[in-house]
């Protein structure tokens, strides 16, 4: 087995995607045979642009799913312990001990599954592109049109989503981000002129984003490119990016039925369309020890309000900030959504270079804000109603909010805390955790999490000026102590041990989980929906710019990975 056959049955065994039946790899070029294999991801011939009309010979109707995108209330399925284990193994840093049935979560990976169940409430169009992409590759039987909506294909999707938070893939998505639409643009076709699908694509526009697959790129002319791709809200539809090199914009159709006439289409310019391949989805566990390190905090934020801002470095970027404006910090909107006026939450993901010297950045929020974030040492979740006065304050090691009706969480191995308060705070420690919270009138507590004491809970009361301190031993004994605005202290003992290692998103009012206005209903949308039409089968165009007209001198070798350098 070839190196790209080995690696996508790696994926399709990560996420659960091959099914019973036969799994075959084919190793063939340009359109031949069910799906590529061979090849490597590395350098195409230095020599050799991109061909007129690049493809493979994939058919949405037969290769993409039947059902379309989803919000996850769609399904009663959640992103868990047994997804975490198939994609990273049952290792001490997913289950506690490494026991692996039953595998208890760690307090990060459970953190992390709650970060996952976030991210899926606005749709699954990138776990929708990565396992069509996996099977389509490997040839695997049935179709991926033939797979219904179970529970198996259902947790495929949730793996194959979740892999965009693997740290090889955020480091290959912000090196794509700040290269040229030609370098992207031939990327694609050379990979797709070597008989496989390596590359999943993203577009953005300012409060949207969404993954596609694209399977045959068309040099219309030598300027005019087209992209075909499978577009997980549209099953069975002949969808498409255009590009246009001369202007440097490309324009894609999210919502329009007919997206020849679509007055709502998003066009965009290089900083808004990344790719990601299939080889960095195999990449390390994101919070597993000895992991690959992205020198950036990563924040995904789900808020009622796009009108946030983070001031880092000197520097205020916001949710419509481009790569070029926001300098070393990368926005992008979560790959789900759509325009502002038709939904009530949006999602971004904000990564932040690490400051050397420990900088916090500080997160300002008009509206309702859920926040998950993914740091080198640990995972943080905040909760606010929101306060642009008040900004909370997330560093790579520590998180500090001002703001009493903020709710700080942070888990770090098989540590976590939680804390609320007048002024509350985290901190990672050699250690282990600090928990503090200072009333009004200065009274502080402190709490030392450690694995002799692996769970706390710090929330003071607004009304009475007191403290509640729930220390948690490694036994499960939870010790309860009720410390007066006076200073005097009640201790009991309880035995129901703290609810801080669930995998479950609890949204926050507003935030929940809804299918997206700007589209038909999911089960419109279906191919066992008889009053939904598909298209008929995708044809090149008979007539097609010669390669050589295509692409100049300074592009034509281009390598099927990304740059190196920003």
């Amino acid at each position: 087995m070839s190196r790209w056959g080995s690696l996508f049955a790696d994926l399709l065994r990560r996420i659960g995607a091959a099914r019973a039946g036969v799994v075959a790899v084919a190793l063939v070029v340009v359109a031949c045979g069910g799906g590529g294999g061979g090849g490597g991801g590395g350098s195409s011939s230095d020599d050799t642009p991109p061909p007129a009309v690049a493809m493979v010979d994939m058919q949405v109707l037969d290769d993409g799913f039947a059902f379309a995108n989803f919000p996850s209330s769609w399904y009663p399925e959640e992103f868990e312990a047994q997804d975490l284990v198939a994609m990273f193994g049952a290792n001490e840093s997913v289950c506690v001990d490494g026991v692996a049935d039953p595998c208890e979560l760690t307090a990060e990976a459970a953190a992390f599954a709650r970060m996952v169940n976030q991210s899926r409430a606005a749709g699954h169009c990138e776990g929708l592109a990565v396992v069509a992409q996996a099977r389509f590759n490997e040839t695997a039987d049935p179709p991926t049109s033939a797979l219904m909506d179970d529970a198996e294909t259902i947790r495929a999707i949730m793996r194959g989503f979740a892999t965009q938070f693997i740290p090889e893939v955020r480091e290959e998505v912000g090196k794509w981000l700040k290269t040229s639409l030609e370098d992207k643009v031939a990327a694609l076709a050379n990979s797709l002129a070597e008989g496989k699908i390596t590359y999943s694509l993203g577009v953005y526009s300012d409060y949207g984003g969404h993954a596609i697959l694209p399977y045959a790129v068309e040099y219309r002319t030598p300027e005019q490119v087209r992209i075909m791709v499978y577009d997980s809200n549209w099953p069975g539809r002949n969808r498409w990016v255009d590009v246009d090199l001369k202007e440097k914009t490309w324009s894609f159709s999210f919502a329009g039925e007919d997206p020849e006439n679509d007055p709502d289409i998003w066009i965009g310019d290089e900083t808004r369309m990344d790719l990601t391949s299939i080889d960095a989805r195999n990449g390390s566990c994101p919070f597993c020890e000895g992991s690959v390190g992205v020198a950036k905090n990563a924040l995904l934020v789900r808020s009622s309000d796009p009108d946030w801002s983070v001031e880092v470095g000197g520097e205020t970027v916001t949710a419509t900030s481009s790569v070029a404006e926001s300098g070393e910090v990368e926005v992008t909107p979560f790959k789900a959504q759509t325009a502002p006026g038709e939904r009530s939450s949006y999602d971004y993901l904000i990564q932040i270079p690490i400051s050397p010297e420990g900088e916090r950045a500080k997160l300002n929020f008009p509206g309702t804000a859920s926040v998950f974030a993914l740091t080198p040492s640990g995972i943080a979740q905040i909760s606010t109603p929101g306060n642009p006065d008040v900004p909370i304050e997330v560093g790579p090691t520590s998180f500090v909010s001002s703001d009493p009706a903020v709710t700080l969480s942070l888990a770090a191995g098989n540590l976590v805390a939680s804390a609320s308060g007048p002024t509350a705070s985290l901190e990672i420690k050699p250690e282990g955790l600090t928990a503090a919270v200072t009333t009004a009138d200065g009274q502080v507590v402190e709490v030392a999490v450690t694995p002799e004491t692996p769970a706390a809970k710090i929330e003071a009361d607004p009304e009475s000026g007191g403290i509640q301190v729930l220390a948690q031993a490694a036994t499960g004994i939870v010790e309860k102590r009720d410390i007066a605005a006076d200073g005097s202290v009640t201790v009991t003992i309880e035995t129901t041990p703290l609810d801080l290692n669930a995998t479950t998103w609890e949204a926050p009012a507003g935030l929940e989980s809804v299918a997206n206005p700007s589209l038909p209903s999911p089960d419109e949308r279906n191919l066992a929906n008889p009053d939904y039409e598909a298209d008929a089968p995708y044809t090149p165009p008979a007539e097609a710019v010669p390669a050589s007209e295509t692409v100049p001198p300074s592009t034509s070798a281009v390598t099927t990975a990304p740059p190196t350098t920003p």
